[in-house]
């Protein structure tokens, strides 16, 4: 129901504008008396206000000429105070011919413009150049001047497909003036010459090659270790240990064991593990208690503004040099990037200063170097590191304030490392080991 009134209501403002209406002021002998016979008449009057011993009200513009009697028999007259609607703006828009005749005009070169191909970017080429890829679209009639319904862009990208044996994706798009042609080439795989794996007659590779692709993971600092989950390799340390710099955690090679449990080989692996550990961090941080500081006169000069046009630049006016100091400010935005014209307009504001030495309060300092450890805490937690605690202090000296302390973290610390190799003898002398054990 609500919605059905708002529904007429519209319509019926949008009547009125399109017909036209008045806003006027009756005065005279008996305005009342108009009222009423203007009711009796059915001529609608609306938005009825008292004013200077008469009344103001709007009505419309076909019955202005149903008021004549009315008028008469009253002895009122009215006074044309303002008037709405197309039909005066349609008279008054014929003194102003020329300006809808130029926004008519813009309107249809702007729809001309859009119509053609003004611009071809390609992206994505490395074996070919640029200048191939246009020769090509020229002979197959997608050039800059082209009429853009003309352009069958699926059926451009087959051409090139077929044409050139090294591109593997292409695809085109009409963007505004500006055909995009982007391109994915074939990745050139280099040849390996020489060190290639050494097979053995039955087929099988020599087991001195595999043991060139052991990797075990060492420990890249001293910490604790609080969790191991490996996935390939032998496990040397278990959660709880206390490892150190270069110590081996998890090692690329897997021992093989006879029916006596005895090692006769070692299969080579490269060590995958995820392995979690307590470490510490010495933080420091300082900040000089004095800094320069820039003092902004509160009278700026002039802005100067620009317009460029496919690198043709115009200005307002010229940055003129003083010898104090002074600081430049600029706004720009650019129109038609994908376009052979692209146009580029914007003002710079220039404004002089003059450098003073300040010194930080108290306050200051301490929220300057609790922003900086904020900082780093947060670059430190993305390289997914977790901070666990720390008892980082913030002491003020007569020149500077230095925040100092340990930051306690809990983070991967197993990095790759190429294994030993081991030989006859030391797998002897390990399998004498693990006899002496026995």
């Amino acid at each position: 129901m609500e919605r059905s009134r708002k529904g007429k209501a519209l319509f019926r403002l949008g009547r009125q504008y399109f017909r036209g209406y008045l806003k006027i002021r009756i005065t005279g002998y008996s305005p009342e008396r108009f009222l009423n016979l203007c009711h009796y008449h059915q001529i609608r009057i609306w938005g009825i206000m008292p004013k200077d011993g008469g009344y103001e009200l709007y009505l419309s513009l076909t019955d202005l000429y149903r008021l004549k009697p009315i008028l008469r028999k009253s002895g009122t007259h009215f006074k044309m105070i303002r008037r709405y609607g197309f039909p005066f703006f349609l008279a008054e828009s014929q003194k102003r011919i020329p300006y809808f005749a130029g926004g008519i005009l813009c309107v249809l070169l702007i729809f001309f413009y859009t119509c053609f191909v003004w611009q071809i970017k390609i992206s994505g080429t490395h074996s070919y150049s640029e200048e191939e890829i246009r020769r090509f679209l020229w002979e197959h009639k997608v050039s800059v001047g082209s009429l853009n319904r003309r352009i069958d862009c699926k059926a451009t990208d087959l051409l090139l497909r077929n044409a050139f044996d090294r591109i593997v994706w292409v695809t085109t798009s009409i963007e505004g003036g500006c055909l995009k042609v982007q391109i994915r080439e074939k990745e050139e795989q280099l040849e390996v010459i020489g060190n290639s794996d050494s097979v053995s007659e039955d087929g099988s590779k020599d087991a001195g090659d595999e043991t060139q692709d052991a990797m075990d993971l060492v420990a890249a600092k001293d910490g604790t270790i609080t969790e191991i989950i490996t996935r390939n390799g032998v496990p040397l340390v278990k959660a709880g240990d206390s490892v150190k710099k270069g110590q081996i955690l998890v090692s690329g090679q897997i021992p093989i064991y006879n029916d006596s449990k005895e090692i006769i080989a070692y299969e080579a692996c490269q060590a995958d593990a995820d392995i979690l550990a307590k470490t510490t961090l010495d933080y420091a941080d300082s900040l000089s208690l004095a800094y320069q500081w820039k003092d902004y006169e509160k009278k700026s000069a002039l802005p100067v503004f620009f317009l460029q046009i496919n690198g043709m630049r115009i200005q307002s006016g010229k940055i003129k040099r003083n010898q104090k100091k002074m600081e430049v400010f600029s706004t720009e935005r650019t129109f038609g990037e994908d376009t052979i014209f692209p146009i580029t307009c914007g003002k710079i504001i220039r404004q002089k200063y003059t450098q003073k030495e300040k010194k930080y309060s108290r306050e200051e300092l301490q929220k300057i170097l609790t922003e900086r450890f904020q900082e780093f805490r947060e670059g430190t937690e993305k390289k997914g590191v977790q901070i666990t605690g720390n008892s980082v202090k913030i002491h003020i000296g007569e020149n500077q304030a230095t925040a100092r302390g340990t930051v306690r973290m809990t983070e991967p610390i197993g990095e790759r490392s190429p294994s030993h190799i081991l030989t006859l003898e030391e797998r002897n002398e390990t399998n004498e080991s693990f006899g002496n054990n026995d």
